[in-house]
């Protein structure tokens, strides 16, 4: 019984340390992760610290937080593309609400209204266009014109957007309003984000070198 008593112990004191150097293991493996994802996430909320919709911000661009190569140029492009997928939705989702015109108590004022977003969303999505082919090059902060033409047209993108929304108060119809509104903003809510982040890069690109270095960045606005 005393033998017996004894191989117990020793098996459960075996168990014991093959769950602890488990844990250590295991833990170990995670730390390395949180390491590695906290990085690149403090880059995230870094940038997004400067922009109106902070929370909105971070929970879009730290979906590409898993690469530890993007630069801040990097993120602004992702972000952009992600604004542009948002405004053809829009665009789309104005094309459904022509039925609906032929109910509202001024069908041809809804119409036009109708028609003027779907134009200010094609603007809006060329002018995207051009930006996200440009923001990628890191020089471009530098260069004092070409940044000022790129935040008037970050302005653009947005005027465009509230200008589609604003239409349907015109054309006196609450509900196609309410309809766009929702429609469109988080395309709004993100070009707002970039247009900040946009224009922080450009005023300290100098503190931030050339290649818009992440880790001045994070020293900056740390």
């Amino acid at each position: 019984m005393i033998k017996m008593a004894g191989h117990n112990a020793i098996a459960v004191a075996s168990i014991c340390i093959l769950v602890l150097l488990s844990s250590v293991v295991i833990g170990g493996v995670s730390a390395d992760n949180d390491v590695h994802e906290s990085h690149s996430m403090h880059t995230v909320r870094v940038l997004c610290s400067v922009a109106m919709f902070k929370d909105e911000c971070i929970n879009t661009l730290g979906k590409f937080a898993h690469s530890e190569h993007f630069s801040p140029g990097d993120y602004v492009k992702a972000g952009l593309k992600l604004a542009l997928d948002e405004v053809v939705k829009s665009l789309h989702l104005a094309d459904t609400l022509l039925p609906k015109a032929e109910h509202s108590k001024q069908p041809e004022r809804v119409k036009m209204a109708i028609d003027d977003c779907k134009d200010l969303l094609d603007y809006a999505t060329q002018r995207l266009s051009a930006v996200f082919n440009q923001v990628g090059d890191p020089h471009i902060y530098k260069e004092e014109t070409k940044s000022w033409s790129l935040r008037l047209w970050l302005s653009d993108i947005i005027t465009y957007q509230t200008s589609c929304v604003d239409g349907f108060v015109e054309a006196q119809d609450p509900e196609l309003h309410s309809v766009m509104r929702h429609g469109t903003v988080n395309a709004t809510e993100l070009t707002m984000s970039i247009l900040d982040i946009v224009t922080y890069l450009s005023k300290s690109v100098d503190e931030l070198g050339s290649d818009l270095n992440p880790d001045k960045l994070v020293e900056n606005l740390a």
